[in-house]
């Protein structure tokens, strides 16, 4: 039976705090901005991601995710645990497509 991994929007924000280098990569004059220990614990991580825009005195990008995610290391998602999850039931279920 098909399925499709669905990642609301508030955990994809919360990953793209797990990297400085992704701020550091989408402005490269900027400076490293000051993130959270544990971005999954943030409740409110769209105004986190605020916040570090207006640290760096940047705009958000209107294609933040886009962007965001080709430059986010995935190393640094990997030490966040929802991360790890979602990696894992991802290639669970792409091993199961490829045995159908």
């Amino acid at each position: 039976m098909p399925a499709a991994a669905c990642v609301p929007v508030r955990e994809i924000e919360a990953w793209l705090l797990a990297d400085a280098g992704v701020f550091q990569r989408l402005f490269p004059t900027a400076a490293s901005p000051s993130l959270p220990q544990d971005p999954e614990r943030v409740t409110d991580p769209k105004h986190r991601l605020q916040a570090v825009f207006s640290e760096l005195q940047r705009r958000r990008p209107k294609n933040l995710f886009a962007s965001g995610g080709e430059n986010v290391s995935l190393a640094a998602l990997r030490r966040l645990p929802a991360f790890r999850e979602f990696e894992a039931d991802l290639s669970a279920a792409l091993d199961l497509l490829a045995r159908a």
